[in-house]
């Protein structure tokens, strides 16, 4: 099957995309695509039932096939977790773009903090340090999230989604990341589990559009939404994100998995 061509998904709210097949499948499964969704292709403008294109056909057949056979089961954290840090691997093996993007964030910090080691006290330094690397992880995140479903990083991205949303998710990032080291500061389980509810904060700002109240009220509710399976998952990815961020080395690798991870993980809740 062609999974390089660009799709484009017609609804009453306008029409969203381009999309590569990946994407689509992870929307038929999602039950957001059926037999009936217009979809255009990059290089023919014409809307056709999604029905009508083999490769879609081939896809939602199967997806119905599955779902007649099974209810899908609700996966508990430990598979959850295991199953969002493989797509993380997978993700960052076929697109190590990713791995230098993260080191550039972590480059970025450290001449940062070597600038302002000589103008301020180490412990300002460290904060500053902290909050700029929260900050530029944010913006990671959103762009891996869209490059994980399959869509471009193009202009009109950066123009209406991502600059429009950086100022939020600058402010998202300090008043997460304060409250996360307050409470790390207290007594490590308390920050551990500030970090991890406010985990889909970046996603719900940029994806969803969201103000930042909005956002840091629904990330705990999308996080607890299966109980404690979804939050044991987010729990596990954000610690070993927050571990990587302590030995400073694996940053570059372990930054796009865990976005990865979590975006994984953002997307099954969501559904």
């Amino acid at each position: 099957m062609n999974t390089t061509r660009g799709y484009f998904v017609h609804s009453a709210q306008g029409q969203e995309g381009p999309y590569d097949l990946p994407m689509i499948m992870r929307k038929v499964r999602a039950r957001k695509i059926d037999v009936s969704t217009p979809i255009s292709l990059t290089d023919d403008p014409n809307p056709r039932p999604a029905g009508e294109f083999a490769e879609i056909s081939f896809i939602l057949q199967e997806t119905l096939d599955l779902s007649s056979q099974q209810q899908k089961a609700r996966l508990s954290a430990e598979k959850l977790t295991v199953r969002a840090l493989t797509v993380g691997w997978k993700f960052v093996g076929m697109q190590p773009f990713a791995c230098v993007y993260a080191g550039l964030v972590a480059l970025l910090t450290y001449l940062v903090m070597m600038i302002a080691s000589p103008l301020l006290p180490w412990t300002l330094t460290l904060l500053v340090g902290t909050f700029l690397f929260f900050v530029l992880q944010s913006v990671v995140m959103v762009t891996i999230l869209r490059r994980y479903r399959g869509q471009y990083l193009d202009t009109l991205f950066l123009r209406e989604q991502l600059a429009p949303s950086l100022i939020p998710l600058a402010a998202g990032a300090l008043v997460t990341t304060a409250m996360g080291l307050i409470g790390l500061a207290l007594l490590i389980v308390p920050g551990l589990f500030l970090f991890s509810v406010f985990a889909f904060v970046p996603f719900l700002i940029a994806d969803r559009r969201m103000n930042l109240v909005r956002a840091m009220t629904a990330s705990p509710a999308l996080c607890f939404r299966h109980g404690m399976d979804s939050f044991g998952a987010v729990l596990g990815v954000t610690s070993l994100n927050l571990l990587s961020l302590l030995l400073i080395v694996p940053i570059p690798l372990m930054l796009p998995v865990t976005a990865v991870a979590l975006a994984d993980i953002y997307d099954e809740l969501g559904h």
